[in-house]
């Protein structure tokens, strides 16, 4: 895990495991922050994020966090609308990934959301060729979560993949 580590600090399934030991070695407030991270970050089809998912409310109280909330898994479409889509034309496809990429922007805007729905909208609308867009998402995104460095760094990281920051 060390030389894992080493090599590359972000390596999501050397943190599991060196959240997973933690936990072994008793000391939920070194696992804790390491596991929140990882769920925090995603995928949400990751392998170790069901078992952080399951673990991290009790994690979060060992480690003197009672009041931690989890993030909620991130919407998206389930596996008829994917099945429903490979039956589109290449433009339909477009339509609806379009449609997906509104909807969420919709909900953000008027409901507020996780700095990993916020990323995901980024990634999105570069995805889908509205880079300009994209960056004025960024851009109140930045405004947005001022206040949280690590929601912001979350974000950040999206629109640095993005090729949207430094």
């Amino acid at each position: 895990m060390a030389r894992a580590l080493g090599k590359d600090p972000s390596n999501p399934q050397a943190r599991y495991m060196l959240g997973l030991l933690q936990l072994q070695n008793d000391r939920p407030d070194r696992a804790f922050p390491i596991w929140r991270r990882l769920l925090e970050e995603g995928p949400e089809d990751a392998p170790w994020i069901p078992p952080i998912r399951n673990a991290i409310s009790d994690l979060a109280w060992l480690a003197g966090q009672p009041d931690y909330v989890p993030p909620a898994p991130m919407p998206g479409p389930d596996a008829d609308a994917l099945a429903a889509a490979e039956d589109l034309t290449p433009q339909q496809r477009q339509e609806m990934i379009a449609a997906m990429v509104a909807q969420l922007e919709g909900r953000l805007a008027q409901q507020g959301g996780t700095p990993e729905e916020w990323a995901r909208l980024i990634s999105s609308l570069v995805v889908i060729g509205n880079a300009d867009h994209a960056r004025d998402i960024w851009a109140e995104a930045q405004t947005r979560f001022a206040a949280q460095p690590e929601a912001l760094e979350t974000v950040r990281r999206a629109a640095a993949e993005s090729g949207l920051a430094e």
